[in-house]
């Protein structure tokens, strides 16, 4: 400082008094003493009036100067000094500040005065330690995190690692990531923190890792670019989460989810699962083979060939009371078979409780029930045979007798009369026990290629004796040129015997006085066989024609089984053909048997 402190230094357009007072910080200056002689209006503010006050009583409110004092020191010897104090403003509050003393001298030098600049960084110490605070919280969580983490180089060498991967993976100083974590001598063939450098995005991938106690664990990792104000690439920062358990759980429920869907798929019944709107949404192997794939087809239509739902629904019960339901159905494949299932329903729910979908189960008891029938039917067989055996035995009986007085009395006539009772009763013997037999049993047909023309001469042979003997007129028909069609000639051949001996009882028990005929024929069409067979016999009537095909039902009372008829129509429906019929009382009937061609040889097969 020049000059004496009244005089004014000047600025152009500006004084030095308004220079002095608009300095953003607090300015003093103090003489040898530590008074402060000067100071400008933001120092008042901050310290109120200073006119004959130490600046250790402005500053600090002390009876005595400061241990060390930058004003004294500059004093001592001349050198501009920086420091940071803890003062107290006027008002009470209590502000860091950031000194800086320089001399003033005058003319000759000598310094004669010291000015004493201060900054409030009160702001800036709170934000020093708030930062400092959050480094803190950073670093711990950077140490104590339970996941694997380090900062890569360009060069993929680590420069910061936490305290998990530490201890897991041993030390980092000057190690590559591929060495520390992999084992390798060169780095990985697809480097994900590699590509972060180069691209700048942040990867996601799995990988397994080798500790240095030479476990392996697997790796769940995301790779992010660490950029720094300039928008460069400094540093990749890898987290990584050890996932092995979670593996390990996830395999074990991977494969207690094989063994429930091969439980699913291979459990020998029926199952599928339906949602509200009866949609099929899963099916299993054993239903996919009888019924189709079926998903995304409503039950009832690939059960029962339905356009609405069922009467009675089991799944339409557990829906509505999430109970499990029984009911036994009759269903029909995809090949047309009827099929006996014993079906249970159970409810389905989500994790909220609510009914979702049913699973329906299915057992196939088709077998089961059949055998049910037969044996049912056999017990009828029995009571329903016995009496026709009976009737056979009497009338053999009195054949013999006659035979035997014929033979005795050496009567030709009776003797020809009782021959022919005896072989009556005995061909009738015959046709049942051949019945029964077929009946008893259960046998898919064999199909093969046939002669049309052969087949009906050789059926149509077998009844030249027995027209011959009963004094009916048999007529045959049918071209000499008729191909051939498949069939299991002997079953076709116990249908049609059947039906002409049918034919040729009616002729017998007639008592109408008329010549009585029976005619047997056979025509093909574009893909049928059409056989036919007609007599002018009793005939029959509505009822009787309507329960001619059942089994045990027979038109002759105690004379005959009821098995032949039903027989040929089971024949029939074998080789995919049907049976009808045409008769009226007293004037005859007519038996249309049509035939198919060709079978369906695959569709046997399967």
């Amino acid at each position: 400082m020049t000059g004496r402190d009244e005089d004014p230094i000047e600025f152009p357009g500006i004084s030095f008094e308004t220079l002095f007072n608009e300095i953003p910080c607090c300015i003093s200056v103090q003489d040898r003493n530590l008074k402060i002689i000067r100071a400008n209006d933001r120092f008042r503010e901050a310290f109120g009036e200073h006119e004959g006050r130490y600046c250790y009583e402005v500053y600090k409110n002390r009876p005595d100067k400061c241990d060390v004092c930058p004003v004294e020191g500059t004093f001592a010897d001349g050198q501009k000094r920086s420091s940071e104090e803890t003062v107290r403003h006027v008002d009470g509050r209590e502000a860091h500040i950031l000194i800086n003393t320089t001399p003033l001298r005058n003319g000759s030098g000598e310094i004669v005065a010291v000015m004493e600049m201060s900054t409030n960084v009160s702001e800036l110490k709170k934000l020093q330690a708030d930062l400092d605070e959050s480094r803190k919280l950073y670093h711990s969580l950077f140490e104590n995190v339970p996941c694997f983490i380090t900062v890569l180089d360009k060069d993929l060498r680590m420069i910061e690692a936490n305290r998990y991967f530490r201890e897991t993976f041993g030390d980092i100083e000057g190690v590559h990531c591929y060495e520390a974590c992999k084992g390798r001598n060169a780095k990985c063939e697809n480097c994900h923190a590699e590509q972060a450098f180069r691209t700048g995005e942040t990867y996601r991938y799995e990988s397994t890792v080798t500790c240095r106690d030479g476990r392996t664990l697997d790796v769940i990792s995301v790779t992010q670019p660490v950029v720094d104000d300039s928008g460069e690439i400094t540093a990749v920062i890898e987290m990584a989460a050890d996932v092995t358990e979670q593996k390990k759980l996830e395999e074990a429920l991977n494969e207690t989810n094989r063994k429930l869907l091969q439980l699913f798929e291979e459990v020998p019944c029926y199952i599928s699962v339906v949602d509200r709107n009866f949609d099929l949404v899963r099916t299993n192997r054993k239903f996919r083979e009888d019924f189709g794939v079926g998903v995304g087809e409503r039950c009832y239509e690939v059960y029962k060939h339905r356009d609405d739902v069922c009467l009675d629904c089991p799944v339409l019960a557990t829906f509505a009371d999430g109970e499990v339901h029984q009911s036994e159905e009759v269903v029909r494949s995809s090949r047309g078979d009827r099929v006996n299932v014993l079906c249970y329903t159970t409810p389905i729910r989500n994790e909220a409780g609510e009914i979702t979908h049913v699973m329906e189960m299915s057992t196939n008891i088709t077998e089961i029930r059949q055998l049910q029938d037969q044996l049912t039917s056999l017990g009828l067989l029995v009571g329903s045979t016995s009496h026709s055996i009976k009737g056979l035995l009497t009338g053999l009986d009195g054949g013999m007798y006659i035979l035997n007085s014929g033979f005795e009395r050496d009567d030709m006539g009776r003797i020809k009369k009782g021959w022919g009772m005896v072989k009556r009763n005995v061909n009738k013997v015959r046709r049942m026990i051949l019945d029964l037999l077929y009946y008893a049993k259960e046998r898919e047909p064999e199909f093969v290629l046939t002669d049309v023309a052969r087949f009906c001469t050789e059926v149509g042979d077998l009844f030249d004796k027995k027209a011959e003997d009963t004094g009916v007129l048999y007529v045959r028909s049918h071209d000499n040129e008729m191909g051939t069609f498949e069939a299991d000639g002997r079953a076709m051949r116990t249908l049609l015997v059947n039906i002409l001996e049918n034919s040729f009882e009616a002729c017998r028990s007639d008592t109408k006085d008329a010549v009585h005929q029976v005619t047997f024929s056979c025509k093909r069409t574009a893909d049928q066989i059409v056989f036919e067979v007609g007599d002018n016999g009793i005939g029959m009537d509505q009822e009787t024609r309507d329960k001619i095909f059942s089994l045990f039902y027979s038109s002759k009372g105690a004379a005959g089984t009821g098995l032949g008829l039903f027989i040929s129509n089971k024949i029939a429906e074998q080789h995919g053909g049907m049976i009808l019929v045409d008769s009226v009382p007293g004037t005859g009937s007519t038996f249309r048997i049509s035939i198919p061609i060709e079978q369906n040889w695959v569709l046997r097969r399967e």
